[in-house]
């Protein structure tokens, strides 16, 4: 036999020699986490309804506590029969639910004060419903902001540019190879540039031994839209060169002469570092100035292709 019911039996022994309905000493409390758990009177009541009278009497000799309360992450009731010979019966309970945990509680509690009692399922009332007061809406008037706009910074950058490129067409029919510097002045997605390129002395080999020597120098300026690495440019250029016919009978020297053109280019530009692009492109143009080297007698020895292409490669690096 437990101690539970062996002290719940000795309680009723006891009381029935004294009196035919056993009394006991409610002591009732709700610890931290517990505050929403039925109230001692709603706990007396539903174990007075449970037994037909009232076991309840401040100068019992008997205690009964009870006591609902957190327990970690569950509601835990202890409920403590003390007897007045000294004997103590202990129980407890535990539940998610603190109603449901009031419920059995109060169960136990009609069964250690009368163990031959048959009370059936206990319900104990649902708390009355928490009115709600209606607050008619405030509707307040704002006045409307004045609008302000927001200019994006202009994200300029300034770039140097070391290339050395290629051409076919430039001057004479052969490749020329030369040198590109250049400084760029980028505002976001608009790159503008200045490049200053010098083309090696070329040979255009001729028929009967004839050839045509061409050196090129050029200042160009660039329009460019960057989008990611990919960059596509208009350029216009303008320059001088030299031209030499050698093996012609009596040619005419050309030492300097005007050069321009027009045309477009399109390249990548990959970062390879902090502040640094490795820029590699493909350019086509159209001279809009045509030079010919002509004999003494005024016949035409060579004149400058109508079309020209060019590749480059090099380093831009930001200065800021």
């Amino acid at each position: 036999m437990t101690p539970w019911r062996a002290s719940s039996i000795c309680l009723v022994l006891v009381a029935c020699a004294a009196r035919a309905e056993p009394q006991v000493r409610l002591v009732y409390e709700r610890g931290p986490g517990a505050e929403a758990c039925p109230s001692e009177e709603e706990m007396r009541s539903a174990v007075v309804g449970a037994l037909g009278y009232s076991p309840f009497d401040d100068g019992a000799e008997d205690l009964l506590r009870v006591r609902l309360g957190l327990d970690q992450l569950r509601l835990r009731a202890r409920i403590v029969l003390v007897h007045g010979d000294g004997d103590v019966g202990t129980k407890e309970l535990f539940d998610q639910d603190c109603r449901a945990l009031a419920e059995h509680a109060a169960l136990d509690i009609v069964l250690s004060i009368d163990p031959f009692a048959d009370p059936g399922p206990i319900v104990l009332p649902l708390p009355p419903p928490v009115p709600v007061q209606v607050v008619p809406p405030i509707i307040a008037v704002v006045p409307d902001e004045p609008t302000t706009t927001t200019t994006a910074p202009l994200q300029l950058g300034l770039s140097a540019l070391v290339a050395l490129n290629g051409a076919i067409g430039t001057a004479v029919g052969v490749p020329a190879a030369g040198l590109t510097l250049g400084a760029r002045l980028r505002l976001r997605s608009l790159v503008l540039g200045l490049e200053a390129r010098g083309d090696w002395p070329s040979n255009q080999k001729l028929a009967g031994g004839a050839a045509v020597d061409t050196t090129l120098v050029l200042l160009s300026a660039t329009a460019c839209l960057r989008s990611w690495w990919v960059v596509g440019c208009g350029v216009g250029s303008g320059g001088v060169f030299a031209a030499n016919g050698s093996g012609f009978e009596d040619p005419r020297a050309v030492p300097l002469s005007p050069h321009g053109a027009v045309g477009a280019r399109i390249g990548l530009e990959v970062p390879v570092g902090s502040g640094f692009h490795v820029v590699g492109a493909v350019e086509g143009s159209v001279p809009v100035t045509r030079v010919t080297l002509t004999d003494i007698a005024g016949a035409a020895l060579w004149t400058t292709p109508r079309m020209a292409a060019g590749l480059s490669l090099g380093l831009a690096a930001e200065l800021w």
